[in-house]
């Protein structure tokens, strides 16, 4: 049997789907709460990657896409921090 391709997308519980992604050049996990089905599994890869996208872009809003986040909290008092400029993010 063959390795299962990593998506950046897990089930951590019989009601939580994980995503896994690089924000910042940090690593940022992100729980979802939906019962992780095939379905679901798909839905939660969707977003992934719809959130890769934006994060290319440069239109990824943390705090918007998970307002319960620890880590979005984190990273915008990093962006509002004295002297930020945001020229280093590419």
């Amino acid at each position: 049997m063959g390795r299962k391709q990593r998506t950046g997308v897990r089930a951590v519980s019989a009601s939580s789907i994980e995503i896994s992604f690089v924000y910042q050049g940090k690593r940022c996990r992100e729980r979802i709460k939906l019962k992780p089905t095939p379905a679901n599994l798909k839905r939660a890869e969707r977003h992934r990657e719809a959130i890769l996208d934006a994060i290319e872009r440069g239109t990824f809003d943390y705090a918007t896409t998970f307002p319960n986040s620890k880590q979005a909290r984190l990273l915008s008092s990093e962006l509002n921090r004295p002297g930020f400029t945001g020229d280093s993010i590419s």
